[in-house]
């Protein structure tokens, strides 16, 4: 983790949306107060701030020594015993879990436990998320699918400042399942993240990105299981084609293209005639030329919750909505 964020921009993030948290304080005016508990974890997990006031979590979102070794089923699971300690209420749909990590479980077979931990999360309704700093590697598969299934998202972050904009892709889709948008089919692209869908059985997968005038960016599709896709670039507004790529032999589809001006674009991507297979997880990524990141995401939402290997952030409500 030394390496990988060097200036330990996680904990900014972190702590950013700690702020946004509603506090005891702040409660007021039919907003409800939020908890929140913040989870470092390596070989075993430590939770630092256990359930209560985001308040209070402020000096536990700062710069920590790492140690070595990445248990991440642990931390989950430390996670979802605090959401679910008594007095906070129902998890059901109203709590959330963001995990940021640079690792794999080590030793690997770790990767039960954390498949495991991940969906007994799901089975009490929380979402989990997760955020990987990595620009080549995923995690397994089965570790992708069970993130998938509770409602939250996967993503590969390319370098740290974008971690921001994972909590942002996050919130836009939805921290909780009370907080879901609407359609799972329909997702936000962001700069420097690519992220994990399940191919619609019933439709096309859709993903936005607001282009700017004169910005270079570039969409990669990626076929993660053995299936095939056929990708579509598309202009919303005039409602026209701009490119179309079928995946190659190595599941991966390009498309490079700059906008002459503002415009809102999509990326359409469905099963192509060739597929085949039981299991459809693929991954899209939209990066800008140059490798550049859009500026500072103001990160302005009513709920999250915290926590850390990296981190693991876990949100609950204090009361009902």
């Amino acid at each position: 983790m030394k390496d990988n964020d060097p200036k330990d921009l996680r904990f900014e993030a972190a702590a950013a949306l700690d702020d946004a948290l509603i506090s005891a304080n702040e409660a007021a005016n039919g907003k409800t107060a939020d908890l929140v508990t913040v989870v470092l974890f390596s070989e075993v997990p430590k939770i630092v701030y256990p359930l209560g006031d985001p308040e209070g979590a402020k000096d536990s979102l700062k710069s920590t020594p790492l140690q070595s070794g990445t248990f991440i089923g642990g931390g989950v699971q430390s996670a979802i015993t605090e959401l679910k300690k008594a007095g906070s209420g129902s998890t059901l749909n109203r709590t959330g879990i963001i995990v940021l990590t640079d690792g794999f479980d080590d030793p690997l077979s770790g990767k039960l436990g954390t498949i495991k931990a991940i969906t007994s999360a799901g089975n009490e309704g929380i979402r989990v998320s997760f955020g990987f700093l990595t620009s080549e590697l995923d995690q397994d598969k089965l570790i992708l699918d069970a993130i998938l299934k509770t409602g939250g998202i996967y993503s590969t972050i390319s370098k740290p400042e974008a971690q921001e904009s994972f909590i942002a892709l996050v919130l836009l889709k939805g921290l909780t399942g009370i907080d879901d948008k609407g359609n799972s089919d329909n997702a936000p692209l962001l700069p420097g993240l690519s992220t994990a869908s399940q191919l619609s059985p019933t439709g096309p997968n859709t993903f936005t990105y607001a282009a700017k005038a004169g910005e270079t960016f570039n969409i990669t599709v990626k076929a993660i299981d053995a299936i095939a896709l056929h990708a579509t670039l598309r202009d919303v507004k005039a409602n026209t084609d701009i490119a179309s790529q079928e995946t190659s032999s190595t599941g991966v589809a390009f498309m490079k293209y700059t906008a002459a001006s503002n415009m809102d674009v999509e990326v359409v991507v469905t099963a192509s005639n060739k597929t085949t297979g039981n299991s459809s997880i693929f991954s899209v990524t939209l990066s800008l030329a140059g490798d550049r990141l859009p500026v500072h995401l103001k990160l302005d939402y009513q709920v999250f919750g915290l926590g850390e290997e990296w981190s693991i952030y876990s949100r609950g409500y204090c009361g009902a909505l």
